[in-house]
């Protein structure tokens, strides 16, 4: 394999871009065309995607076998749709986790009833 940052034409692979947070990889490349354009791109993205993800992520992933294993098709939708609608996350950028899981916990419960 052979990377030449600053001739695309001689490379055999190109590196992209990784915006890491937690679970969450995010990777961007412009095929060589533009490092730093890619470079932004993450940059901006990172913006959008701040250091909550990682517990917002982990918050979902540690529900997930609850969520497998209780609700049927139509209730897993309807859970999935609610507690990803932006509540929780804002929940958690503030601070408050212990609410974003109550959200949870109230959501899975009402779809259990």
């Amino acid at each position: 394999w052979i990377n030449v940052v600053d001739d695309p034409e001689q490379c055999s692979f190109v590196l992209p871009a990784i915006l890491a947070r937690g679970s969450l990889n995010i990777a961007v490349s412009t095929s060589g065309k533009s490092p730093k354009a890619a470079g932004q791109i993450r940059d901006e993205l990172a913006a959008l995607y701040g250091a909550d993800m990682e517990a917002y992520l982990d918050l979902l992933g540690a529900w997930r076998p609850r969520v497998k294993q209780f609700l049927d098709t139509r209730q897993k939708e309807s859970f999935w749709a609610k507690v990803t609608d932006g509540e929780v996350r804002a929940l958690i950028q503030a601070g408050r986790m212990a609410e974003a899981e109550g959200v949870i916990e109230q959501c899975f419960q009402s779809l259990l009833a």
